[in-house]
Protein backbone atom coordinates (compact mmCIF):
# COMPACT_ATOMS: atom_id res chain seq x y z
CA UNK A 1 0.00 0.00 0.00
CA UNK A 2 1.23 3.50 -0.69
CA UNK A 3 2.07 5.71 2.30
CA UNK A 4 0.04 8.64 0.99
CA UNK A 5 -3.73 8.95 1.61
CA UNK A 6 -3.96 5.53 3.25
CA UNK A 7 -5.02 4.83 6.83
CA UNK A 8 -4.58 1.30 8.15
CA UNK A 9 -6.08 2.11 11.55
CA UNK A 10 -9.78 2.09 12.39
CA UNK A 11 -11.50 3.09 10.18
CA UNK A 12 -9.39 1.76 7.35
CA UNK A 13 -9.11 4.07 4.36
CA UNK A 14 -7.36 2.69 1.30
CA UNK A 15 -7.43 6.00 -0.53
CA UNK A 16 -7.46 5.66 -4.30
CA UNK A 17 -6.15 2.09 -3.96
CA UNK A 18 -9.54 1.13 -2.52
CA UNK A 19 -11.08 1.48 -5.97
CA UNK A 20 -8.94 -1.39 -7.22
CA UNK A 21 -11.23 -4.34 -6.61
CA UNK A 22 -8.50 -6.87 -5.78
CA UNK A 23 -6.94 -4.54 -3.19
CA UNK A 24 -10.36 -3.74 -1.70
CA UNK A 25 -11.38 -7.39 -1.39
CA UNK A 26 -7.98 -8.50 -0.08
CA UNK A 27 -8.19 -5.81 2.59
CA UNK A 28 -11.59 -7.12 3.71
CA UNK A 29 -10.12 -10.61 4.07
CA UNK A 30 -7.14 -9.33 6.08
CA UNK A 31 -9.42 -7.35 8.40
CA UNK A 32 -11.74 -10.35 8.82
CA UNK A 33 -8.79 -12.49 9.95
CA UNK A 34 -7.76 -9.99 12.64
CA UNK A 35 -8.87 -11.29 16.07
CA UNK A 36 -9.13 -7.71 17.37
CA UNK A 37 -11.90 -6.87 14.87
CA UNK A 38 -15.43 -7.64 16.11
CA UNK A 39 -17.57 -6.39 13.22
CA UNK A 40 -16.96 -5.43 9.63
CA UNK A 41 -18.89 -2.63 7.95
CA UNK A 42 -18.04 -2.20 4.29
CA UNK A 43 -18.97 1.10 2.69
CA UNK A 44 -20.04 0.52 -0.88
CA UNK A 45 -19.31 3.30 -3.33
CA UNK A 46 -21.39 3.76 -6.48
CA UNK A 47 -18.91 1.69 -8.51
CA UNK A 48 -19.36 -1.25 -6.11
CA UNK A 49 -23.05 -1.55 -6.95
CA UNK A 50 -22.17 -2.87 -10.41
CA UNK A 51 -23.31 -6.50 -10.48
CA UNK A 52 -19.88 -8.18 -10.78
CA UNK A 53 -18.41 -6.12 -7.94
CA UNK A 54 -21.39 -6.41 -5.63
CA UNK A 55 -21.68 -10.17 -6.11
CA UNK A 56 -18.01 -10.51 -5.24
CA UNK A 57 -18.60 -8.53 -2.03
CA UNK A 58 -21.51 -10.85 -1.15
CA UNK A 59 -19.34 -13.92 -1.79
CA UNK A 60 -16.64 -12.58 0.54
CA UNK A 61 -19.25 -11.77 3.18
CA UNK A 62 -20.55 -15.35 2.97
CA UNK A 63 -17.10 -16.70 3.95
CA UNK A 64 -16.64 -14.48 7.01
CA UNK A 65 -17.89 -15.64 10.38
CA UNK A 66 -17.87 -12.20 12.01
CA UNK A 67 -20.85 -9.84 11.93
CA UNK A 68 -20.72 -8.12 8.57
CA UNK A 69 -22.77 -5.27 7.17
CA UNK A 70 -22.76 -3.02 4.15
CA UNK A 71 -23.22 0.72 4.04
CA UNK A 72 -24.86 1.77 0.79
CA UNK A 73 -24.06 4.91 -1.19
CA UNK A 74 -26.16 8.04 -1.29
CA UNK A 75 -28.48 7.68 -4.27
CA UNK A 76 -30.52 10.85 -3.91
CA UNK A 77 -29.18 12.61 -7.01
CA UNK A 78 -28.51 9.77 -9.42
CA UNK A 79 -31.38 7.94 -11.16
CA UNK A 80 -29.13 5.27 -12.70
CA UNK A 81 -27.51 4.56 -9.36
CA UNK A 82 -30.97 4.38 -7.74
CA UNK A 83 -31.95 1.70 -10.27
CA UNK A 84 -28.80 -0.32 -9.56
CA UNK A 85 -29.37 0.18 -5.84
CA UNK A 86 -32.84 -1.38 -6.10
CA UNK A 87 -31.30 -4.56 -7.52
CA UNK A 88 -28.64 -4.60 -4.82
CA UNK A 89 -31.23 -3.96 -2.11
CA UNK A 90 -33.38 -6.86 -3.33
CA UNK A 91 -30.38 -9.18 -3.13
CA UNK A 92 -29.52 -7.94 0.37
CA UNK A 93 -33.10 -8.54 1.49
CA UNK A 94 -33.23 -11.98 -0.12
CA UNK A 95 -29.99 -13.04 1.60
CA UNK A 96 -31.00 -11.30 4.86
CA UNK A 97 -27.82 -9.20 4.93
CA UNK A 98 -27.60 -6.23 7.24
CA UNK A 99 -27.08 -2.87 5.56
CA UNK A 100 -27.18 0.78 6.49
CA UNK A 101 -28.04 3.83 4.40
CA UNK A 102 -25.23 5.91 5.90
CA UNK A 103 -22.04 5.43 7.87
CA UNK A 104 -23.54 7.65 10.57
CA UNK A 105 -26.50 5.26 10.96
CA UNK A 106 -24.12 2.31 11.03
CA UNK A 107 -21.98 3.90 13.76
CA UNK A 108 -25.03 4.83 15.85
CA UNK A 109 -26.52 1.35 15.56
CA UNK A 110 -23.29 -0.39 16.52
CA UNK A 111 -22.86 2.05 19.41
CA UNK A 112 -26.38 1.23 20.66
CA UNK A 113 -25.59 -2.47 20.39
CA UNK A 114 -22.38 -2.05 22.39
CA UNK A 115 -24.19 -0.02 25.05
CA UNK A 116 -26.86 -2.70 25.31
CA UNK A 117 -24.24 -5.44 25.70
CA UNK A 118 -22.56 -3.44 28.47
CA UNK A 119 -25.95 -3.02 30.19
CA UNK A 120 -26.58 -6.77 30.01
CA UNK A 121 -23.13 -7.47 31.44
CA UNK A 122 -23.74 -5.03 34.32
CA UNK A 123 -27.00 -6.85 35.08
CA UNK A 124 -25.26 -10.27 34.89
CA UNK A 125 -27.59 -11.30 32.07
CA UNK A 126 -26.14 -13.96 29.76
CA UNK A 127 -25.32 -12.62 26.32
CA UNK A 128 -25.67 -14.60 23.13
CA UNK A 129 -23.60 -13.64 20.13
CA UNK A 130 -25.58 -11.33 17.82
CA UNK A 131 -26.32 -12.67 14.38
CA UNK A 132 -26.26 -10.30 11.41
CA UNK A 133 -27.26 -12.74 8.73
Amino acid sequence: MPDVNVNIKNPIDLGASGFILDIFTQCIKVVADDPKIDIIIVPLWPDHIFRYVFKRMIAIRDTILKPFAFCLPNIADDGLLAKRFNSAKKLLHKKRILYFISLRNAAKSISFLCNYVEFLKAQNIPISKPSFG
